[in-house]
């Protein structure tokens, strides 16, 4: 309604389009499954866990990442299923983090070719914005983490200070404390696993690649069944510009941030709007996999509440 597309407008992409976006849009779920295992079993080779239930898990818990704000809500299912599983918490918040670090990275350095690439088109409004973003969302989630490896806590000071005014110091202390102890385990876990385990890094760094390029498949295919003319490089730009954007925490999903960042990156190189193909993008992307989450998420529920 927002953007003044018709149901018509988005049928118009044709039922072979849509069909193979979705199998292209679940195929890269599948392919993120493989890759939340892979650092898993890097990060504890002595974990009992199979491929088939690990992936299982981690599309449950993309529901949830595809529901709230940014980068949150899926640590909520997978840390939880992974400490069922064996590993320490330390652990389990290492194998989700550097699947974000590993999303965040690439898909930051996409965004800032993207706005790079804009800026020569003369955009440079738009480019300047997503550089900053992308400089924004590469730097919290690499010098965070950076901070608490060289021994300066996984809580500031001031944030303490805060709590003990709040909770009371001995709270306070206890939940810093126990932080801490986390923050430890997870720092000796990554210490471990990049001495010993470059191959994972390397196919999860290759599984990564590949993801990217099934997300730039799934526009690229809806704008071809539009009738535009755009190859899968631009693409690929486009969908992570509109990632960049979605990962600014103010709505569910980055519901209309995604829209308006491919929308702005797409209007400076064609000079026109193409909702209508960026909403049955969207649907695709955002709909089709939420659905599929979702059963995972209520399967894997089922599965583990009856044991």
């Amino acid at each position: 309604l927002f953007f003044g597309v018709s149901v018509s407008d988005i049928l118009a992409v044709g039922p072979a389009a849509f069909l193979l976006a979705s199998i292209v849009s679940i195929a890269r779920l599948l392919v993120q499954g493989v890759r939340f295992h892979e650092l898993a079993k890097g990060i504890n080779n002595n974990a009992s866990i199979k491929i088939s239930n690990t992936t299982v898990a981690r599309m449950a818990s993309e529901f949830t990442d595809l529901v709230v704000p940014s980068y949150a809500g899926g640590e909520l299912v997978k840390i939880p299923w992974l400490v069922k599983k064996g590993f320490n918490l330390g652990q389990a918040l290492l194998v989700a983090y550097l699947e974000v670090l590993l999303d965040v990275v690439i898909g930051g350095l996409i965004s800032i070719i993207a706005a790079l690439y804009l800026a020569t088109r003369g955009a440079y409004v738009p480019a300047s914005i997503l550089l900053i973003l992308s400089f924004l969302w590469i730097g919290f989630f690499t010098i965070v983490p950076w901070l608490v490896s060289r021994g300066k806590g996984a809580l500031p000071k001031p944030i303490v200070r805060i709590m003990y005014s709040i909770v009371g110091t001995k709270r306070a202390e206890s939940f810093a404390s126990k932080l801490n102890e986390v923050a430890v385990q997870s720092s000796h876990a990554a210490g471990t696993f990049f001495r010993s385990s470059k191959g994972v890094v390397a196919k999860a760094l290759l599984l990564t690649i590949v993801m990217v390029v099934l997300a730039g498949m799934i526009f690229w295919i809806i704008a071809l069944g539009s009738g535009l003319q755009i190859d899968l490089l631009t693409s690929i730009l486009g969908v992570y510009v509109s990632y960049t954007f979605g990962a600014i925490p103010l709505t569910p999903g980055g519901s209309g941030l995604s829209e308006g960042g491919l929308g702005l990156f797409t209007s400076s190189l064609y000079g026109g709007q193409l909702w209508a193909s960026i909403v049955a993008w969207r649907i695709i992307s955002y709909h089709v996999p939420l659905l599929v989450t979702g059963i995972a998420l209520l399967y894997l529920s089922r599965k583990e509440l009856s044991k």
